[in-house]
């Protein structure tokens, strides 16, 4: 799915959600404080998404998906009051999951240049090296093994700051199978260089 159609579903769900709280709420008493909670909570669900989404604004995704989980908690005390059926319950709960999962299925990154904010969307990755941080390793172990040698990643490790064995790992085999590197012995045992050519 491409970003303008993801971008679009967000905004329609969020506008129905957003529509359904309120029709819900109107059931409330006026002198009940949860009605206004939630109308103030989804509102201002409302109002973030849609300048998130129009670039207007930039707001973290993740104080959303926070505010999404404070109405969720409010709506299962209403359900318990009786206030909101099992089964209405039940629907907007399912469908603010749905939304946080489509937001969390972003991650952004806000750049701030003097006072006017931009959000950059980015698609979500597995770790905390950034958009290139794939090739940033590999460049880490090309320059330790240059300096180096024939190296372990037993070795090689303590350079990696935050990144797993495992990712190393993989990227290790990658250039083995590219042809960058040779491996040499079994396992635990198995040194790294910079092939020959």
């Amino acid at each position: 799915m491409d970003t303008n159609n993801k971008n679009k579903m967000i905004t329609d769900k969020v506008k129905k959600l957003t529509e359904a709280l309120y029709r819900v709420t109107d059931l409330y008493p006026d002198k009940e404080p949860l009605k206004w909670v939630l109308r103030e909570a989804s509102l201002d669900i409302y109002t973030n998404i849609m300048s998130v989404m129009s670039e207007r604004k930039s707001k973290p995704l993740k104080d959303i998906i926070n505010s999404m989980a404070d109405i969720i908690n409010n709506l299962e005390l209403a359900s318990l009051g009786g206030f909101i059926s099992d089964i209405n319950f039940g629907i907007i709960k399912r469908e603010y999951n749905t939304l946080k999962l489509l937001l969390e299925s972003k991650k952004e990154v806000i750049l701030i240049e003097q006072e006017n904010p931009v959000l950059i969307i980015k698609k979500s990755i597995g770790h905390s090296y950034g958009h290139n941080g794939h090739n940033d390793r590999k460049q880490k172990i090309l320059d330790l093994l240059k300096k180096e040698g024939k190296t372990t990643i037993k070795e090689m490790m303590p350079d990696f700051n935050g990144v797993s064995e495992k990712s190393v790992q993989r990227d290790l085999l990658e250039m083995v199978k590219s042809g960058e590197l040779r491996a040499e012995g079994e396992k635990r045992w198995r040194t790294y260089s910079i092939a020959q050519i």
